[in-house]
């Protein structure tokens, strides 16, 4: 059971650490955190603070205190909010408020509710930011590289010694290249700056929530938003058509497996989740489906 800070007490580090803050409204609380919209000189800001005190919700806070800092110094090819405070200890942050709405609003969209533009919109800003030469430079981001490691901690249910052993060859035999992911990419997390326009492209998308930012092999993002539109076939086949030779499929196929377990697992832990059996369904025919795309890629010179 998680242990839970009072809503008030993020308040006086929110002050202390930004004595400008007007809040508007009342706090948002979810399960694990809360957030407060505001203002700061006039602009409008969101207070993020987690309420659960499990060592893994602080860290992730912590880390996306970590990426908004590395990327303060270092502007990315792409919109994000920029941060605008932070204390690491409390741990707090207070960002930009990105202007604009969701691609989706729904992490799992229903069937028949996401556009191809949408899906092309948040494919092309993730694209320019794992395009971005600075996110491949060591030490600056988050790494979270070492699939070997976590191949090996996937529940032994879900994968056997056998199947997690020629995941870690192909691994180790494909040469997928690094790059800055997301981290969390599905469409609630790409926002419409320019609601309106006709385009189709990055122009006028921005990326939230940046607290699983961190360098990882090819494809992850892809696998993310791949896992998440299973209720829209046609969305998703923009997504798995894959350019390119065997490592940047291995590097889809591979996350996608990583992906797939995680994402049972957290199901299996919730029982009150909304189309909880439905998407465990899709979640173990999507984990069938990437285990024997990565073993005929073994198989493949």
């Amino acid at each position: 059971m998680s242990q839970a800070l009072n809503s008030d007490q993020a308040a006086g580090p929110l002050h202390r650490i930004c004595p400008g803050f007007i809040a508007v409204g009342p706090p948002i609380t979810t399960g694990t955190s809360q957030l407060q919209h505001g203002t700061v000189d006039g602009r409008a800001v969101i207070a993020k603070h987690p309420t659960d005190l499990r060592p893994w919700w602080q860290d992730r806070c912590r880390q996306e205190i970590t990426v908004y800092r590395a990327l303060a110094d270092n502007p990315p090819p792409i919109t994000v909010p920029e941060l605008v405070a932070a204390d690491v200890d409390a741990p707090l942050l207070i960002l930009t408020r990105v202007p604009g709405g969701p691609l989706h609003p729904d992490r799992y969209p229903p069937a028949g509710t996401v556009s191809a533009d949408a899906v092309t919109r948040l494919l092309h800003t993730l694209d320019r930011l794992h395009q971005w030469p600075l996110g491949r430079q060591r030490g600056l981001f988050p790494d979270d590289s070492d699939y070997q490691q976590q191949i090996n901690a996937l529940p032994d249910d879900l994968l056997t010694t056998d199947a997690k052993d020629r995941l870690i060859r192909l691994f180790g035999i494909a040469g997928i290249g690094l790059q800055l992911t997301h981290g969390d990419a599905h469409l609630g997390n790409a926002i419409n700056t320019s609601a309106g326009t006709e385009t189709c492209t990055e122009i006028g998308t921005a990326l939230i929530d940046l607290e699983l930012t961190a360098v990882r092999p090819r494809g992850y993002d892809e696998a993310q938003l791949f896992t998440f539109l299973a209720d829209n076939p046609t969305a998703r086949d923009l997504v798995s058509l894959i350019p390119g030779g065997r490592d940047l499929q291995a590097g889809f196929w591979l996350a996608v497996v990583l992906v797939t377990c995680r994402e049972i697992v957290s199901h299996r832990r919730h029982a009150n989740l909304p189309c909880r059996e439905h998407r465990l369904a899709r979640l173990r025919a999507d984990l069938a489906l990437a285990t024997d795309r990565c073993h005929a890629l073994t198989n493949t010179p």
